[in-house]
């Protein structure tokens, strides 16, 4: 339940920020990075409207099955075709930075806003495969 909660609330403060008239990239990237957390394999995602982006899963924690995250930013939408049922999605809170594992590979893929990578993420990008993930 409680996560549930946490849930919610991030996509409410999420959906706010973003039809707020002055919502910045790094206003809704510093949300972005403060309030999502998942660890969960992926079993199913949806994409609606070019912008609303559902991944619902196991949690990896709670062994909870139907777990679910939304993004309304539209950013997890503009990469969704990276995400793959079967991997498993990592983002910690205080990281911009979602991380797909499937098999043995790792594959980062930043917050990117309005074709720019966050200045927050910039030293976090340049630690891993900077070039490479921005390339695909």
């Amino acid at each position: 339940m409680r996560d549930f909660l946490k849930h919610c609330l991030f996509s409410i403060t999420f959906f706010l920020a973003s039809c707020e008239h002055d919502a910045s990239c790094d206003k809704i990237a510093k949300d972005f990075k403060d309030n999502a957390q998942f660890h969960l394999v992926l079993t199913e995602k949806e994409n609606h409207h070019s912008r609303d982006a559902f991944f619902y899963g196991i949690d990896l924690k709670t062994k909870k099955e139907n777990t679910k995250f939304y993004d309304g930013s539209g950013w997890i939408a503009q990469n969704f075709d990276k995400f793959k049922v079967g991997d498993t999605l990592i983002k910690d809170a205080g990281k911009y930075t979602i991380i797909i594992k499937r098999g043995k590979k790792a594959i980062l893929i930043p917050y990117v806003c309005q074709k720019y990578i966050s200045d927050y993420d910039r030293r976090e990008i340049r630690k891993v495969y900077y070039d490479t993930v921005l390339k695909k």
